[in-house]
């Protein structure tokens, strides 16, 4: 699984869908959002279902499970709206109760 930590509350499922096909790592099974209160936005937990075998996705699989992350493009402006993307663990927040 996939987390961006920090996520707008304004983007929906629909749209962070639609920037992971582009990226085309494989089929997406779900797509969580956690509200985070600390800093006021959403976490997202991508469930890539059958990631694509292909040389740029296992670079970046391979750099996920080393504690790395990959960096994605969302909006295209005068300054580029970026999601760090990191391997999901249960470390980063637990949804509000």
């Amino acid at each position: 699984m996939i987390c961006i930590p920090r996520v707008s509350l304004h983007i929906k499922k629909r749209e962070i869908y639609e920037v992971f096909e582009k990226v085309n790592l494989g089929v997406i099974d779900s797509i969580e959002l956690r509200h985070n209160t600390t800093n006021d936005t959403n976490l997202c937990i991508i469930d890539i279902r059958k990631y694509n075998n292909n040389t740029r996705t296992r670079k970046i699989k391979n750099d996920l499970e080393e504690g790395g992350h990959f960096t994605i493009v969302y909006r295209e402006r005068a300054v580029p709206i970026l999601w760090k993307c990191y391997k999901y663990t249960n470390n980063y927040i637990k949804p509000n109760m």
